[in-house]
């Protein structure tokens, strides 16, 4: 079960990665939307997993700070729900909302700090 959880983990990186690395494309000029938009998806849906996981494999012996999580899942609803909105727009042939967009990558850092300094 190790092995799952950490390639959960990898995938839950690797969707941080294009949210991230999506915005800083895009703040470069970059039509980075539906990356920034798959990287969303995938923070939320490899967090959930990684909870579950830690939460229900009693082998992993993984200890799960709640109030993080619950922070961490409010900024990860935030940051996809802004490059949603922002996809959905752009595919209506709406100019991209920068405003939107750059929520999402903000928001998309604020939950690696969130992550990475909450101890």
């Amino acid at each position: 079960m190790d092995f799952v959880y950490n390639l959960v983990v990898v995938l839950h990186l690797l969707g941080m990665a294009a949210l991230v690395g999506g915005w800083l494309a895009f703040a470069r000029g970059a039509a980075s939307v539906e990356v920034m938009t798959w990287g969303a998806r995938a923070q939320v849906v490899t967090g959930l997993v990684l909870v579950g996981l830690a939460e229900g494999v009693s082998s992993l012996d993984k200890h799960v700070n709640n109030p993080k999580i619950g922070v961490k899942l409010v900024v990860a609803l935030a940051a996809a729900a802004c490059i949603e909105i922002a996809r959905a727009r752009a595919n209506r042939g709406q100019p991209v909302n920068r405003g939107l967009v750059t929520a999402a990558g903000g928001l998309g850092v604020l939950n690696v700090l969130v992550a990475a300094l909450w101890h």
